[in-house]
């Protein structure tokens, strides 16, 4: 199926470990569920391994999970581990299943009062007052309300340039 292959080549081609992408690139016949199930499983070992050894695992070289995701909106329910992902396909199953749901963990939550790696909840920047909107909340680095709005690449002057 052209749109299998497709997927596997952008989930080969996206690994960050060197190591699990030479392992996939080495097998004779290789399919979308088995580089699915490989890059899962070696992603869970890095992470299981960083826990046993007391290292934080949020910048861990796992992209397994991370290329085949749609986020759930979580709008109004900013407390703890409310963030869920949807994997497709699931490990073990054929493309077009039913998406299986996964808990993100803690540590890699980006906080909404303060843009920090760790739940909104436990964030001691959340009863402060925004000295941009004047809003209990947040912090200013993370105001919504910015008078200076991020560019994009239309109204980048330096992409504009490029261009021409």
């Amino acid at each position: 199926d052209y749109l299998e292959d497709m997927l596997l080549d952008q989930l080969v081609g996206g690994v960050r470990d060197m190591q699990l992408q030479r392992r996939l690139l080495a097998k004779g016949k290789l399919n979308l569920t088995t580089a699915v199930e490989e890059a899962t499983a070696a992603e869970l070992a890095d992470v299981s391994a960083a826990e046993m050894q007391g290292k934080d695992t949020s910048g861990s070289n796992s992209s397994a999970t991370a290329v085949h995701h749609e986020e759930i909106s979580t709008e109004g329910n900013d407390e703890e581990g409310s963030g869920v992902h949807r994997l497709i396909p699931p490990a073990g199953s054929s493309v077009g299943t039913k998406p299986v749901s996964v808990q993100i963990p803690k540590f890699q939550q980006i906080c909404l009062s303060c843009g920090g790696n760790h739940p909104r909840a436990s964030c001691r920047f959340r009863n402060l007052i925004c000295l941009t909107c004047k809003r209990k909340g947040h912090i200013a680095r993370v105001c919504q309300a910015r008078t200076n709005p991020v560019q994009t690449r239309q109204t980048n002057p330096r992409f504009n340039q490029q261009q021409q």
